[in-house]
């Protein structure tokens, strides 16, 4: 049980010690250059039949940001208006409706925590992914003569995601916080932190209650049991910042959140101002579901190309 010291009125209490604690995260980043690692992603899309011959990743520096922290996607070539620029099969996507189904979607639905719209589920996914790339990684190193436990299908795309969020408030140090004493800021970094420990808490008490009462589904849970609160808190901020509400993309035609490869790494922009549009459409292969964005206005060789996640609150 995480838990919180006291705050004295006018005073901002200590970071809790949870937020350094990474488990699943430990490493501060993938192994490997990040240019290496991008080129991996880049080829592990094309051989899942992604098509983006118009757009090449840039590490973000390119654009005026920080390094390893994001991609930027730039115009290889002159787009015309209603082109498709990102084409996506959607086994490549992460659709939270499929995780909800599975045996820690399950577990999240239990523990009472709100699902924010399908985030909880993604957030799921990426601690189940993460925990089942560790597990791979330790078989591969000390056991691979053996064989052991698969590598994720989406490894290359958990690669190239940031695994800390520096810039996030909620990371940030008591010296950066206390600068801005007296704005409601800061109640509100503090009282996300305790929210994120109650979710983690509560999730792992769900986890343990179905693991008393299916002993079989102990593998597909480890997630809860490898992971911390501070791996948790990363990966529910990544999901908050990058998932998509697809249209289409869930069972008869619903929309679903979703995290979206290749596509949550070109940077944003509001609705209005963006440059691209996205939905599902039917794919070449009969029965095969594509995500699909498309120039919503003619795209200029060289020039950044911009999409949009919709409006997000700044509440999480």
């Amino acid at each position: 049980m995480l838990r919180f010291p006291a705050r004295k009125l006018g005073t901002l209490s200590a970071a809790p010690a949870w937020l350094e604690d990474f488990g699943l995260l430990r490493e501060p980043s993938a192994h490997g250059s990040y240019a290496a690692r991008l080129e991996t992603f880049g080829a592990w899309l094309r051989s899942n039949g992604a098509r983006f011959d118009a757009l090449e990743l840039r590490d973000g520096e390119a654009a005026g940001g920080s390094r390893g922290q994001g991609c930027a996607g730039f115009a290889t070539a002159d787009v015309p208006a209603h082109a498709p620029v990102v084409e996506l099969p959607l086994r490549i996507l992460v659709t939270s409706e499929a995780v909800r189904f599975s045996e820690i979607g399950r577990v999240g639905a239990a523990s009472g925590v709100d699902d924010n719209g399908g985030n909880l589920y993604l957030t799921l996914a990426l601690l189940q992914m993460w925990t089942e790339q560790q597990q791979h990684h330790h078989h591969h190193h000390h056991y691979h003569h053996k064989g052991g436990a698969g590598e994720p299908f989406h490894a290359p795309y958990l690669d190239i995601l940031p695994r800390r969020l520096p810039s996030w408030p909620l990371f940030w140090d008591d010296v950066d916080l206390n600068r801005l004493m007296g704005s409601p800021l800061v109640a509100s970094v503090e009282a996300r932190r305790e929210a994120i420990a109650r979710d983690f808490d509560a999730l792992r008490e769900a986890a343990e209650a179905s693991r008393r009462a299916v002993p079989a589904a102990e593998r597909s849970l480890c997630a809860l049991d490898s992971a911390t609160a501070a791996d948790f808190a990363v990966a529910e901020l990544l999901v908050c910042s990058r998932a998509f509400l697809v249209p289409g993309a869930g069972a008869g035609g619903r929309a679903d959140r979703c995290l979206v490869p290749l596509a949550d790494m070109l940077n944003t922009a509001l609705p209005h101002n963006c440059d691209v549009d996205f939905g599902m459409r039917d794919g070449e292969v009969a029965s095969e579901r594509v995500f699909a964005m498309t120039a919503v206005h003619p795209i200029r060789r060289g020039q950044q190309v911009h999409d949009s996640y919709g409006y997000k609150s700044n509440d999480r």
